[in-house]
C-alpha cells in the first residue's frame, strides 16, 4: 500500500462540465480530506480549427477559447462545491 503522508499528494480530476465529472470532483474532495491531499481540477480542450476559407467572423479567437474553457471549469467547480468556493484548477489546450 502507498503511504500518503507526503504533503505534496494530489488528486487530479478531469472536468468537462458533465454530471459525471462533478461526481468525480465530489469523490476526489472526500478522498483528499481522508488522505490529506490536494484536489486539482483539470479541463483539457482542443483549439477550434476551421477551414482556411471559413469566414473569419465565425472563428473564435484563441483568447476567447481559453476564456470559455476556464469558465467551464470554474462553473463546474462552483456547481459542485457552491458559490463561495474559489476554483483551484487549470484549463489547458490538448494535443491532437
Amino acid at each position: 500500500m502507498t503511504d500518503h503522508t507526503d504533503s505534496g499528494d494530489r488528486i487530479v480530476v478531469g472536468v468537462d462540465g458533465s454530471d459525471a465529472s462533478r461526481a468525480a470532483l465530489r469523490w476526489a474532495a472526500q478522498q483528499a480530506r481522508r488522505l490529506g491531499a490536494e484536489v486539482v481540477a483539470v479541463h483539457a480542450w482542443t483549439p477550434a480549427t476551421l477551414a482556411p476559407y471559413a469566414c473569419v467572423r465565425g472563428r473564435p479567437t484563441p483568447a476567447a477559447q481559453r476564456e470559455r474553457a476556464a469558465q467551464l471549469l470554474a462553473d463546474a467547480v462552483r456547481a459542485t462545491f457552491g458559490p463561495p468556493h474559489r476554483p483551484h484548477g487549470t484549463s489547458r489546450p490538448g494535443g491532437r
